[in-house]
């Protein structure tokens, strides 16, 4: 069975490139600068670095190709990016996509880029409020999408920090593998699913006694 690999992307295959820290920070009204804007002459440098890469060299040029190298990804599996919103998730995605068609041999139409609306790190009431479940409802999504039909390969090494645990919790309600690299290491860590799984009629059957019980805190 081909696998799908859901990832959580980051700006790994743009470091080293002149302007990566200004963009990363935000612009004169203290904002990120919002996907589809346009800053030619950092994607020209993106550009040249990457054409500048040999196979080998581009296996290793971020977090991501990394960790799907090392899990053999190739012609038949699926890759999904989930990226933050904002220009840099736009065109990092963008030439991650082109990037592991390049070295990996993963068909282009293979390549899915998945924008997750206020996931972001620039304003904390809206990544909380909104980000982070956007963020586990697209996860969620793209999981009941491909399961049964690939083998569902979680990779939470690229993207912010903060996402990494929800990730890693969603493979275990779903039981599905969780793969992770470190930078400086040669080996892949696998998180295996653990033994229990969400049961929403339990919950539901429960809300009665929890709210029972709060009447009787209150009295």
């Amino acid at each position: 069975m081909n696998a799908v690999f859901i990832c959580t992307q980051g700006t790994s295959i743009a470091n080293r490139c002149e302007g990566l820290a200004e963009l990363q920070r935000v612009d004169s009204n203290h904002r990120p600068l919002p996907w589809g804007h346009q800053e030619p002459k950092f994607e020209r440098l993106v550009k040249a670095k990457l054409d500048g890469l040999d196979a080998t060299g581009l296996r290793s040029a971020s977090a991501e190709l990394k960790v799907l190298s090392m899990k053999g990804a190739g012609r038949g599996d699926r890759v999904v990016l989930l990226c933050s919103d904002s220009y840099l998730g736009d065109v990092c995605g963008r030439f991650l996509r082109d990037s592991i068609c390049r070295c990996l041999d993963v068909a282009p139409d293979d390549v899915e880029i998945h924008r997750v609306v206020d996931l972001q790190v620039h304003d904390g009431e809206r990544l909380s409020a909104f980000g982070l479940k956007n963020f586990i409802d697209e996860a969620r999504r793209v999981i009941e999408a491909f399961s049964g039909q690939y083998e569902v390969c979680l990779c939470p090494n690229g993207g912010y920090k903060g996402v990494v645990p929800f990730l890693t919790i969603l493979g275990m309600l779903y039981h599905c593998s969780v793969f992770y690299t470190f930078e400086f290491a040669e080996s892949l860590v696998t998180l295996p699913p653990l033994p229990f799984t969400f049961d929403g009629n339990a919950y539901v059957r429960n809300i009665p006694i929890a709210a029972y019980k709060g009447k009787q805190k209150l009295a």
